[in-house]
């Protein structure tokens, strides 16, 4: 060895604590003494992070968005559903009608409460099928290279925010209806 290297210390420089000196250390757990302490603390968790997810969602933050609302396509769905006037809320009334006409004992208000759900639905379908056209044709103007989450998922996630009322909506609309969501060019 030279003078101007000093000797490497050995061991690490302090002694080795005691085994009582390191249990006494330790603070006792927060684990939970039962299956049913641990279930609930797990709810709790869920519940939480539920809750969270969905004051993400009604204020618009696109980083903390659930998986099915995440992405530029999901996005661009989004827009084109919320930018359109939609038929698609008819689709519970319908339903409701179609179903008083298995109440209602009279013949006549029977079938026309049959045949107005039966129109509902038929305005239900027809505006469906123009929603996804829509959302087809923006799809293939702002991704020219295909999409990522691929096409049936995002018509079916058409399909669905379509049926909605507009003010239950989550992600809420960021467009106002009658806004032009095809890119200019």
């Amino acid at each position: 060895m030279s003078a101007a290297t000093p000797p490497k210390p050995s061991g690490k420089g302090r002694p080795t604590p005691k085994r009582n000196d390191q249990q006494r250390r330790r603070t006792p757990s927060a684990a939970p003494k039962s299956r049913k302490e641990a279930a609930a603390l797990q709810r709790a968790e869920v519940k939480a992070a539920r809750g969270a997810q969905r004051a993400a969602l009604r204020a618009g933050d696109e980083r903390a968005f659930p998986a099915f609302a995440r992405g530029p396509e999901r996005a661009a769905v989004r827009d084109a559903i919320d930018s359109r006037m939609s038929l698609g809320w008819l689709a519970l009334p319908g339903l409701a009608l179609n179903f008083s006409s298995f109440i209602v004992t009279q013949e006549t208000a029977r079938a026309l409460l049959a045949n107005a759900g039966f129109v509902m639905f038929a305005m239900l379908l027809f505006d469906t099928a123009a929603a996804v056209r829509r959302v087809r044709k923006l799809l293939s103007q702002r991704f020219p290279d295909g999409t990522e989450a691929g096409g049936f998922t995002l018509i079916r996630y058409a399909v669905a925010r379509n049926t909605q009322f507009r003010r239950t909506r989550m992600p809420p609309p960021r467009v106002a209806v009658g806004d032009n969501v095809f890119p200019s060019g």
